[in-house]
């Protein structure tokens, strides 16, 4: 996308434009205090691409005063010389004592520290660290309040910056009114540039464009919907796996023998729609007991790790707010914490999290599984949406205070926790709404299965069969894809495959690729 932009936005009059531009350079303690604030462009193409951000986050903020704010990372086509791996690309706000021209020698300086080498111009690299804008004031929030400097060294504004996506969006992220007319102009995105969240061994996840499945696997004997569901063993856990990925070389069971299932050698399509498979140890039901870590560790390391052996890439989380079956769990090969409690459960869990460069699921809820239907007063607030958003803010500014990057934040409303009947149906209505404001643009997961409030809506009664519930699921699945949430949390996924497949078509517009 090519955005055009008044002239007078990139260059005053020559006669201001001399009294801006700072030459020779000097220290900040001569110019006004509002000139302290810089927007950093950083990309990546080779190696570890994660780490390379990861890396560069550190070094500016040994640069600066602090990092202010990161954006979201973006997978984007490589531009101008197209014949190259796909970058990764974000916006850092930083406060910083040099002026101009020092900050961009230091930046020089930190690509080569953190590996880059001459090459060709647009060419792949390491890392590339490009001053956007110098002295824009957070209160004020766009390019006109901030320096206008040309030297051959440097221009700021960046000459290049507005029509260049991968940076416009992720500095959207920081400074939504960065773009008067951002709302205007957000159909026309390319689809291409994507956010994402980095996962282990160069994969990624991307979210945004469309709505997949989490497919539940409960390791539990106490579950309210499957609890006991997959034995002893791990092949039941593997034969539902294959199933949800497509995989032909893992066929429906047959039989049983000796404890373990048999297969037959049927075919199975291709599921494109499953992107996450969850595996829990811990019901999370109300009322449910208390199991203990060592027993937790038990039930979910080998599943996690017989199913990292078959699958090398496939997307892995572990259910669970104990933070020493998070380290287990991701030692086995999970790849993903989603955590009931977002931290509170454990207080060491979000600095796991951070120290891992993991991402972690930060749900809504108050309380335990024993409490947690007793917390559902939000009167406090002005009322349960309001009360769901701020405590969800606050729950993103604890884990970015443990050093967990925007990027590796997924949030949840927490539908059936400390929410009951009818507070779980406006929830659903008002997801929109909830994920906006300082929530917009985080990977949203939403887990509405089977849930009794389905079955209220639909006159059953309270001793039904929560397998009963999968048409009310199916319901609530379209409720999320026509909410634009990234993910939906389920128990069938077979049966959701077919729903969240047909909604994504009518409701998110996405293009209907036939089946061979």
């Amino acid at each position: 996308m090519n955005l055009s932009v008044d002239a007078d936005l990139l260059v005053s009059d020559p006669a201001e434009l001399a009294a801006e531009t700072i030459s020779p350079p000097r220290r900040l303690s001569s110019l006004d205090s509002s000139w302290r604030l810089a927007y950093i462009a950083v990309g990546t193409n080779l190696g570890d691409r994660h780490n390379n951000l990861q890396q560069a986050c550190l070094f500016l903020q040994d640069l600066s005063n602090s990092i202010i704010n990161t954006s979201f990372i973006y997978s984007t086509p490589a531009a101008y010389v197209t014949d190259q791996p796909a970058f990764y690309n974000i916006v850092v706000s930083l406060t910083t004592d040099l002026c101009p021209l020092d900050l961009l020698a230091a930046l020089k300086r930190g690509e080569q520290e953190l590996g880059r080498v001459p090459s060709e111009r647009w060419g792949p690299r390491h890392i590339d660290l490009d001053i956007l804008t110098y002295g824009v004031h957070p209160s004020c929030g766009n390019v006109e309040t901030g320096l206008v400097m040309r030297t051959e060294e440097l221009s700021i504004p960046h000459v290049r910056m507005f029509e260049r996506e991968f940076v416009l969006r992720p500095l959207c992220d920081l400074d939504p009114g960065f773009l008067p007319d951002l709302e205007a102009i957000r159909d026309s995105w390319d689809p291409d540039v994507t956010r994402i969240i980095p996962l282990p061994n160069g994969r990624m996840l991307p979210y945004g464009n469309e709505t997949r499945l989490m497919g539940i696997l409960n390791a539990t004997p106490d579950s309210f919907t499957d609890g006991g569901n997959l034995g002893d063993g791990t092949a039941e856990a593997l034969r539902l796996v294959g199933e949800w990925v497509g995989d032909e070389g893992c066929p429906p069971k047959t039989g049983i023998e000796n404890g373990e299932f048999t297969y037959s050698h049927a075919k199975i399509s291709r599921n494109k729609w499953t992107a996450i498979v969850d595996v829990g140890g811990q019901s999370t039901r109300p009322g449910a007991d208390v199991v203990g870590t060592e027993e937790e560790i038990k039930r979910v390391v080998p599943i996690i790790s017989a199913i990292r052996e078959r699958y090398t890439d496939i997307v892995i989380s572990v259910d669970t707010s104990i933070a020493s079956v998070a380290e287990a769990a991701i030692g086995a090969g999970a790849d993903i914490i989603n955590d009931v409690t977002a931290g509170r459960g454990d207080k060491a869990m979000l600095q796991l999290a951070a120290r891992l460069q993991v991402p972690i699921v930060l749900m809504h809820s108050r309380g335990t599984s024993k409490t947690m239907n007793s917390q559902n007063d939000y009167s406090k607030e002005t009322g349960l949406i309001d009360g769901v958003y701020r405590e969800l803010c606050r729950t993103v500014q604890s884990a970015s205070n443990a050093g967990v990057r925007k990027w590796n934040i997924i949030l949840d409303p927490g539908v059936g926790f400390a929410k009951i009947g009818v507070q779980n149906v406006e929830l659903m209505r008002a997801l929109p709404q909830l994920f906006s404001g300082k929530l917009e643009g985080y990977a949203v997961l939403v887990g509405p299965s089977r849930k009794r409030f389905l079955g209220t809506i639909a006159g059953h009664s309270k001793e039904t069969d929560p397998t009963e519930r999968d048409w009310g699921t199916a319901a609530a699945v379209t409720q999320c894809v026509n909410a634009k949430v990234d993910f939906v949390r389920v128990h069938n996924v077979s049966a959701m495959t077919d729903v969240v497949a047909n909604a994504n078509a009518f409701l998110r517009e996405l293009p209907i690729v036939e089946a061979d």
